[in-house]
């Protein structure tokens, strides 16, 4: 995740900004911090210029081993000085290479008997076990936001076959299965925090979630030859239960963009306000985040339990045509 300790530093655009501010004389005033985020025009501080640049290094910069420093005060008045470690400690924490190991199991048998000429059945049990752990690490997916997944699937089937006579013939089939899917997350308090461009930590939103499905099927088949007819009808009758928990908004989650750069200083909104010929530069979300300048915040809390039983039935009628062979 971490592969270049650069995106803690300000980006291109704002090192040209500053670095145009630092050449200027002090004796060139500027409007250099926005006082009122809601009207950035209203009474910003106005710094010499050098002054500034230094003042917009300290501010845009995540640095976790910030010494004094007069335009960054402690928390509560600006969390900087606490958030920087903390973010630092993400990349560091999260980043790397971590093992994905899956383990899969399956077993099945089938017992088939005839009691009879006209009298035989089977009976056949599966089951399978699936567990994964951190499937979905990769690019900007930190371990704490990775996940952890469990599957198993159990199933018993059985069926008899009856013979009547030459003519008519008889199949009853039932069959019962249960199925869990559970998906956990490796950070089980929270919150998420979303940094679009750098890095997704901390618990999903949507997780832990855990299913549990259930499934009975009854089905019987007769089949008639008559003539040169062959008839056959039978039913299905499908019985599908689902129990679903999902701890949605349990953790909160804190989502961090791109901000205008006005937010902090006009320098870097309107740079030929500062007298500096260069693009404006907006906020990155690394220091949105370094700022606590959130974009949005998630707070609510509520579970959704699904309960979806689910019947169906299906009735079947088939009367192909036969041919009789020709004689000569």
């Amino acid at each position: 995740m971490l592969t270049n300790s650069n995106i803690f530093a300000p980006t291109l655009t704002q090192q040209t900004i500053i670095g145009n501010l630092a050449a200027q004389p002090a004796t060139n005033m500027v409007p250099c911090i926005t006082t009122n985020p809601a009207n950035p025009l209203s009474n910003p501080i106005i710094l010499p210029a050098p002054t500034c640049a230094f003042a917009l290094q300290s501010l845009l910069t995540i640095n976790p081993n910030l010494g004094p420093n007069p335009f960054v005060p402690p928390p509560p008045i600006l969390p900087k000085r606490v958030l920087d470690p903390y973010i630092v400690n993400q990349f560091a924490a999260n980043g790397g290479l971590f093992p994905f190991p899956i383990r899969s199991s399956d077993f099945s048998a089938r017992l088939d008997h005839r009691f009879s000429d006209s009298n035989q059945g089977f009976l056949r049990y599966s089951f399978a076990h699936l567990t994964e752990k951190d499937p979905d690490l990769q690019a900007l997916t930190a371990f704490s936001r990775g996940t952890s997944e469990l599957a198993w699937d159990s199933t018993l089937q059985g069926s008899w076959f009856h013979q009547f006579n030459a003519s008519t013939a008889n199949e009853a089939r039932v069959q019962w299965n249960i199925y869990q899917f559970n998906v956990d997350t490796n950070d089980p308090g929270g919150p998420g925090l979303d940094v679009e461009g750098f890095g997704f930590f901390g618990r999903g939103i949507f997780l832990p979630s855990r299913t549990t499905g259930r499934r009975y099927e009854f089905a019987d088949n007769l089949t008639l030859i008559r003539g040169h007819h062959s008839f056959k009808m039978g039913f299905t009758e499908l019985i599908r239960q689902n129990n679903t928990t999902s701890q949605t908004f349990f953790p909160g989650r804190f989502e961090f963009l791109e901000l205008p750069g006005a937010l902090v200083s006009l320098c870097l909104e309107a740079p030929l306000a500062c007298g500096v010929n260069a693009p404006e530069s907006s906020i990155s979300t690394l220091q949105s985040w370094s700022l606590d300048c959130r974009h949005s915040t998630s707070k609510d809390s509520g579970t959704r339990n699904t309960y979806k039983p689910a019947r169906s039935r299906h009735y079947m009628q088939r009367i192909p045509g036969r041919r009789a062979p020709i004689s000569r």
